[in-house]
């Protein structure tokens, strides 16, 4: 397997999780939503626009899976536990 892109690795089903998760892996001052769907915004975007519904529905799709504890998917990450 030769991975020269992350795009490669991507179709590998590999990814990259930091040592330092929260600091380095999140964006904490932006929202759940926006957590979510920033690693793959060709899902919800189209001609360099978000689509707010579909951004919403992935996140909602996501963190129902996850089981992530969340009041709101605009929840800032920061306030997670």
């Amino acid at each position: 397997m030769a991975i020269t892109a992350p795009k490669d690795a991507e179709r590998h089903g590999l990814s990259l999780l930091t040592e330092d998760r929260k600091g380095q892996g999140l964006l904490l001052d932006l929202p759940v939503d926006k957590n979510i769907t920033i690693t793959d915004l060709g899902k919800v975007s189209r001609h360099g626009l978000v689509n707010r519904r579909a951004e919403a529905a992935a996140a909602t799709d996501l963190v129902g899976q996850l089981r992530v504890k969340a009041s709101s998917i605009e929840q800032a990450v920061r306030n997670l536990s």
